[in-house]
């Protein structure tokens, strides 16, 4: 283990001004071993990078890069909300032709002629209370959806 570290250091304190060195790994019947040179047949090479830390990483290519990619992530998350919201209306949509239909089948029934008469005014009130309902419901989501919509035309400018 002495010996690796003492191998790693000279490998490192020797070419430390170099990009890349270029190192040699043995395994040996006393361990593990670390060199310059091929220490034989079994010799497995590897390189060892190293950047020079006096140098400034410029800031605005990463600043650029990171909002392309947080751009990409909103229109992306967008996109997942317009498709949710339009998923709703199309759910919206089913559950008032299912509702409009209980009411109609209430009317299907055998009953005299003054219960029908009655309950054709009760579908009618409640076939009424469901598109209220319904057209409330389309409208937030509407609204909803509008903004999104905006949002991603801001976005994919």
């Amino acid at each position: 283990m002495k010996l690796f570290f003492l191998c790693l250091c000279l490998v490192l304190t020797s070419t430390c001004f170099a990009k890349k060195v270029e190192y040699y790994k043995c395994v040996t019947e006393r361990g593990v071993m670390y060199s310059q040179f091929p220490c034989g047949s079994n010799a497995i090479a590897q390189r060892l990078e190293h950047q020079d830390p006096d140098v400034a990483v410029p800031d605005d290519q990463h600043t650029k890069l990171l909002n392309a990619l947080e751009r990409k992530q909103i229109i992306h998350t967008l996109e997942r909300k317009i498709r949710a919201s339009k998923q709703k209306v199309a759910i919206l949509d089913r559950e008032r032709d299912r509702a409009k239909q209980k009411a109609l089948d209430k009317l299907e029934r055998m009953m005299s002629d003054q219960e029908k008469r009655q309950m054709t005014r009760d579908v009618k009130s409640e076939l009424q209370q469901i598109d209220k309902q319904y057209m409330r419901n389309l409208k937030e989501v509407s609204k909803n959806l509008l903004e999104l919509e905006k949002q991603l035309k801001k976005f994919s400018k």
